[in-house]
């Protein structure tokens, strides 16, 4: 088993980050435009000077609209996650995998990792990227390239 080389791990992270925007990012400003309470109007806020203080002020989305915005993008973000990573269960691979032609697999026996690892491999990936791309930086500088959430889950990604 060949490691995939740092240039692939950092493409096919990119392309994986592209398809979430447009999959999950896209769908969500327009379901927000087309049905949410504000119409999709964005909250705009500036500075005003009061006298001796600068004051924020701000207008736009309602309450409403931003608890709609939130609750739109995170079940798409759910969905996605799930679909992700019953792709890398079952398969190895994901858009962004295919494009750098790498593929996940099991660290010990080259086989997919199965379902059940890939949802805990997913989670510990989306949560360690969420902390200033803490994974990613793992993963380009680790020896093996192996990022926390590869670690975990017992899996290694690798150049077929």
């Amino acid at each position: 088993m060949v490691p995939a080389t740092r240039i692939q791990r950092l493409g096919s992270w990119i392309a994986d980050a592209f398809v979430i925007c447009v999959v999950v990012g896209v769908p969500s400003l327009l379901i927000e435009w087309w049905f949410g309470p504000d119409g999709g109007i964005a909250t705009t806020c500036e500075f005003v000077d009061n006298g001796d203080r600068l004051v924020e002020r701000c207008s736009g989305a309602s309450p409403e609209g931003l608890r709609f915005s939130r609750i739109t993008f995170w079940t798409l973000a759910s969905i996605y996650l799930t679909v992700y990573a019953v792709r890398i269960g079952r398969t190895g691979t994901t858009i962004g995998k295919r494009s750098s032609e790498t593929q996940v697999v099991d660290a010990k026996h080259g086989e997919p990792i199965g379902v059940r690892r890939a949802v805990l491999r997913t989670i510990v990936g989306t949560l360690a990227t969420a902390c200033f791309g803490l994974n990613q930086v793992v993963a380009l500088l680790d020896r093996e390239r192996r990022g926390l959430h590869d670690r975990i889950a017992g899996s290694r990604v690798i150049s077929p």
